[in-house]
């Protein structure tokens, strides 16, 4: 079938995975300007018309590590040119804060200058590159993912219209799409299984009472082989309906298999990130019912010496009543003499 030139797919979303035919996550936007009202000062006419990014095995894994953002060029002299004083100005801004190590190193690969951000003497995890290759943005959070990338586009072998679980769930004509965002969920199905049954077991201890402890039964995530067995991608296709733009999805019926798939495309980020969340919030508590706690202990305790009389024989509990005395008062006689 004809790639559409537009769309982009065939050259923005390639894939050169030995074991897996395309990417296996992948979201992107194609404009149309005929169809759309398009501010030019949104990218000063430096970006085309598509942009988008995916994650594949090839650029580091299939996590999040391992995504690569692509937009279409529309002035290459012009976007080097700015690229080249966003990077002095961001080395000057950290020269002047005292933070010297910021580094733009360059590099050549696959025929493309690439440029890398370092940071001396910091263990910082990542080196955010990008580069412009044959009209095409290229950046990733690794030197490897981009290098992958610019193999990928220099000699593509597959794409993702070759991918069978995206094909299964396409559906229309791609000449008037203007958004595809694509989750190979059977991909990942595997790797999210874990926390769906975490999550599973943890809502159903939950919901127990010590008075109802079998209101939930136990094990209510099926079994692994049951849960993905038939599991289906998750495809977003977007498009122009008159004024509106029209967002159509299909995927797996269970919500609770799109969601694990979708957990694990991204890598442990989310499950640390859901893992502080709940260590915080844990540690919240706790600190509330510490409080509570000291404020019942203090109201509990009394002063010892409060229950005893003091030196002169007086009750403490009297000590606010006025002296009891046996001699009455004379009336005062307030008419003069």
């Amino acid at each position: 079938a004809r790639r559409n030139p537009q769309l982009g797919l065939s050259r923005a979303l390639p894939s050169t995975d030995r074991h897996r035919s395309s990417s296996s996550t992948a979201s992107g936007y194609f404009s149309d300007p005929s169809r759309l009202k398009r501010r030019d000062d949104f990218h000063h006419g430096l970006l085309g018309e598509t942009i988008g990014f995916y994650m594949s095995d090839a650029t580091g894994g299939g996590g999040y590590f391992s995504t690569v953002a692509f937009a279409r060029v529309a002035d290459e002299p012009a976007l080097r040119s700015s690229l080249e004083r966003l990077e002095g100005r961001l080395e000057d801004l950290a020269a002047d804060q005292g933070f010297n190590g910021l580094t733009m190193r360059h590099s050549r690969h696959a025929g493309a200058d690439v440029t890398t951000a370092t940071v001396s003497g910091w263990p910082i995890p990542i080196e955010p590159s990008w580069a412009i290759r044959d009209g095409w943005l290229y950046a990733s959070v690794s030197a490897q993912g981009l290098r992958a990338a610019l193999d990928q586009a220099a000699s593509p072998k597959s794409d993702l219209l070759d991918n069978e679980h995206f094909r299964a769930e396409f559906a229309g004509s791609r000449d008037d799409l203007l958004s595809v965002t694509f989750v190979d969920v059977p991909r990942f199905v595997r790797d999210g299984y874990p926390i769906a049954a975490m999550m599973g077991a943890a809502i159903a201890n939950g919901v127990n009472s010590t008075s109802q402890p079998d209101r939930v039964p136990v094990g209510v995530v099926p079994g692994y082989a049951e849960f993905a067995r038939g599991a289906r991608a998750t495809v977003l296709l977007g498009r122009i309906d008159g004024d509106d733009m029209v967002i159509r999805g299909s995927g797996d019926r269970s919500l609770l298999v799109q969601a694990s798939g979708m957990v694990a495309a991204l890598g442990p980020l989310p499950m640390l990130l859901i893992g502080a969340a709940f260590a915080s919030s844990s540690s919240a508590e706790s600190e509330v019912e510490n409080m509570f706690e000291m404020e019942e202990g203090m109201d509990g305790m009394e002063d010892p010496s409060m229950d005893e009389p003091d030196a002169m024989g007086h009750d403490p509990e009297d000590m606010d009543a006025p002296p009891a005395t046996d001699d009455v008062p004379a009336p005062v006689d307030l008419e003069p003499k």
